[in-house]
């Protein structure tokens, strides 16, 4: 049984979703969310079920002047590394992690939780 949910995005937002839906052939929005859906429910069901000592690289793009130190310090103990680059009028972000499947976990819940981070993409290594 197919439900309609209604919910508001931001115009940039709005003009991402239809150009995804134009870029991946998607014949409507509804498709397109279901899609994004999915591949984000793959990445956490990915995630859930690592444990003991992983190592990472995360990948976050994110506007200028945003959080991403505060987060960052948080989580120190699995930062090894950390390349930061300014990309056009973005940051860019790579993290080199390394720790508990746990802490890392709580790092990408987070981030994810970050409305200004527009793109985080953890491999796991």
């Amino acid at each position: 049984m197919a439900r309609i949910v209604s919910f508001s995005v931001p115009e940039e937002e709005y003009l991402e979703i239809n150009s995804l839906q134009k870029d991946a052939g998607f014949s409507g929005r509804s498709e397109t969310i279901r899609a994004a859906m999915h591949y984000f429910g793959q990445n956490l069901a990915e995630t859930k079920t690592l444990k003991g000592s992983i190592t990472a690289l995360l990948v976050l793009s994110h506007p200028h002047a945003n959080n991403i130190d505060e987060i960052v310090h948080l989580h120190e103990g699995e930062v090894i590394t950390r390349l930061h680059q300014h990309v056009g009028n973005k940051c860019l972000d790579i993290f080199l992690l390394k720790g508990d499947a746990e802490a890392i976990r709580s790092l990408m819940k987070t981030i994810s939780k970050n409305k200004k981070v527009s793109t985080s993409k953890l491999l796991i290594i």
